[in-house]
């Protein structure tokens, strides 16, 4: 698990749009992620199909677990495990101190609502949360790559037990945790440069050309990243003529 520091969000240059890509690439490569792309933790809207699909196209997925009890979020993490080898983050609502009743207050307010709808009910106001203790438990077992929080800031004690499972040689670091595969690799600036390069060209070569434009460009990347991240770079073009300079 990793909970970033606030300095890793500091731009280094002076340039907004080069610090946000700075901060999208080192955010990339520190997750294992190949798109700065994270799947809104939205309770109740988080179904594992969507979660691993983010996270089999290079983003992160995430389980919004506000009205997921602990046994939820385990088998939720299984059923993930299930479909990809991404990354995911869990997001908890922190709860609000226990509220101080008042009767009469509650009485007007139902009364009130009664005007608008079906009657409520006097133990509407009963209804508890879920055991966020035991959700926390659940998180940690869990293994996440990143932990979040909503409304409030989680407990000191809870945020402890984060910082000693994302220790590299924490027990719970290697068994929770796995690391993500090689293809989750993060766009180098070379790599997105050739990127940009072969999209250009292929963008701008006449209909009928009889010269391959991408043989300078290939040249380029074989240099720079090396065979197997040039090939993928040159060919995310989609044409022949890409692949046919490789």
């Amino acid at each position: 698990m990793n909970m970033a520091p606030l300095t890793d969000a500091q731009p280094s240059s002076t340039s907004p749009n080069i610090g946000a890509r700075e901060r999208a690439a080192r955010f990339c490569r520190r997750f294992g992620l190949r798109v700065p792309i994270l799947q809104a933790p939205m309770a109740g809207a988080c179904p594992t199909s969507l979660a691993s699909a983010v996270a089999n196209a290079g983003g992160m997925g995430g389980l919004g677990a506000l009205m997921t009890p602990p046994d939820g979020i385990a088998r939720w993490v299984r059923e993930f495990r299930d479909q990809s080898n991404g990354g995911f983050q869990i997001n908890l609502w922190i709860p609000d101190p226990p509220p101080v009743r008042d009767p009469e207050h509650e009485r007007k307010v139902r009364d009130f609502l009664e005007q608008w709808g079906a009657a409520v009910p006097a133990e509407a106001g009963d209804a508890a949360p879920l055991d966020f203790s035991a959700q926390c438990e659940a998180l940690l077992a869990a293994g996440p790559r990143v932990v979040s929080s909503i409304m409030g800031l989680s407990p000191e004690k809870f945020v402890a037990s984060v910082r000693r499972a994302e220790s590299p040689g924490s027990p719970a670091r290697r068994l929770s945790v796995k690391p993500a595969p090689p293809k989750q690799r993060a766009p180098t600036p070379s790599l997105r440069k050739v990127r940009r390069r072969a999209g250009t060209a292929a963008r701008s070569m006449p209909p009928l050309q009889s010269v391959n434009p991408f043989g300078d460009l290939a040249k380029e990347a074989m240099e720079e990243l090396g065979p197997e991240l040039a090939k993928e770079a040159v060919t995310e073009v989609g044409t022949d003529m890409a692949k046919e300079a490789l």
